[in-house]
């Protein structure tokens, strides 16, 4: 594979005429991309200088999915120099977003990423974080699955003004909006085409932190429709990680953990604007928690779906909500079955996926029994076992090839179900 000195950050623009936002990348002096964003409405007046800033931030992020293609050892920055903070922000968002990138490439990252520091550069002067007003306008993220509906109908029952938004289309989120009687912002993005000829052609791929994306990319939209809060929600089994690899801890859900979360939470506010909060309303709550709530409001239980091939950026949404063959549906239906009896549970998910003999491995895993925590968002095997648990005591799931395994290898060995309520649910 070829070798690049640098990866450049040549420049970034936003023209409120066409709302269209422009992110110009390049590897040395020989490959060019510009990804395009186009914002779904006129905006009106905003501030000059945070929009600026907010689109900085957005830019520096954006370039990861550049970055990657061939991993230089070099970062130029030739839309302005960081202090050391920032720097330090950046270089620690590369290294721990693309753990995951860097284990299955086998790229041995240790120190391999570095963002130049202008000692002398003095960055944005903050003030302390603006009040939330009792009624604050929220910009919430809504990604299809349980966890941004938990979140909407809490901060609606608080008394915020919500705006929904997304950066793909798909039907299952209007049906959502629909429902939830939202707006919703439908942002496009087209990433440069260059980057997947490259990859056709052998340059590396794998995984980003497309959360920190979203996060950045919500500030531009904050700023320029005048929003007081971005919402999301993560929660806390993302805290924890998959496998070692280059002495460090990687997690595919690294951008959506409370680490990562706390210090975007103090960049954001420190280098972009104190004017706007970040909210995560689901941060203390496990999925178990969390799918306990969702379940009982049960207006969006059968049109929710959170199977990562409805979501690929670069690909066709999948015709039905789950795909029944992944980790994550796996981890879903297990969930959903420490609530729901098994026939509404083949109703949603088109079939009994505890009976499914290619997905037993994946059960093993979430279980932590057999290999490592799966690089999807899926939660911690104290979360699985006891939703297995739930079900087990139901009943209806017994003769499932899933169910068989965990009374059978799991549950004599498994620790008192009052224990595990208290961690799972505290």
């Amino acid at each position: 594979m070829k070798q690049y000195n640098s990866f450049r950050f040549i420049g970034y623009k936003f023209n409120p005429k066409t709302l269209e936002i422009s992110l110009t990348y390049g590897f040395d002096d020989e490959h060019e991309f510009t990804e395009v964003l186009t914002l779904p409405q006129p905006v009106g007046n905003y501030d000059l200088k945070a929009m600026d800033r907010a689109l900085h931030a957005l830019h520096m992020i954006a370039g990861i999915s550049y970055y990657k293609a061939y991993c230089p050892n070099a970062m130029t920055l030739e839309t302005g120099p960081l202090s050391a903070e920032q720097a330090a922000f950046w270089t620690t968002v590369y290294t721990k977003g693309l753990g995951e990138y860097f284990y299955q490439n086998k790229i041995q990252c240790k120190d391999i990423i570095n963002f130049p520091v202008d000692t002398k550069f003095v960055a944005f002067e903050s003030r302390p974080l603006a009040s939330l007003p009792k009624n604050y306008k929220a910009l919430a993220a809504i990604g299809g699955g349980k966890d941004s509906m938990v979140t909407i109908e809490q901060i609606r029952n608080e008394g915020a003004d919500i705006m929904l938004w997304r950066v793909k289309q798909h039907a299952a989120i209007d049906r959502i909006a629909e429902i939830a009687e939202l707006p919703i912002l439908n942002i496009k993005r087209q990433l440069d085409p260059l980057l997947f000829k490259l990859n056709e052609e052998g340059a590396y791929n794998g995984h980003v932190p497309i959360t920190l994306f979203n996060i950045c990319l919500s500030y531009v939209c904050a700023v320029a429709y005048g929003y007081q809060a971005v919402v999301f929600s993560n929660e806390r089994s993302a805290n924890i990680g998959n496998v070692d690899w280059c002495g460090m801890k990687i997690n595919h859900q690294w951008s959506k953990s409370d680490e990562c979360e706390q210090l975007l939470r103090s960049y954001m506010a420190k280098f972009v604007t104190s004017d706007i909060h970040y909210l995560n309303p689901l941060r203390d709550l496990s999925e178990f928690a969390i799918t306990k709530r969702f379940i009982a409001l049960e207006t969006y239980t059968d049109i929710c779906t959170s199977c990562n091939k409805n979501w690929k950026i670069y690909e066709k949404p999948s015709e039905t909500p789950w795909c029944g063959d992944c980790p994550k549906c796996a981890f879903v239906y297990n969930q959903y079955a420490a609530f729901l009896p098994k026939d509404r549970l083949v109703k949603i998910f088109g079939t009994d996926l505890y009976n499914s003999y290619a997905l037993l491995p994946e059960f093993k895993a979430l279980l932590g029994q057999e290999g490592y925590k799966p690089f999807e968002c899926v939660g911690v095997p104290d979360e699985v076992q006891l939703a297995f648990y739930y079900a087990h005591k139901r009943g209806d799931l017994e003769d499932t090839l899933a169910m068989q395994y965990f009374v059978n290898e799991v549950l004599p060995r498994m620790e008192d179900v009052e224990s595990l309520e208290k961690k799972v649910l505290k």
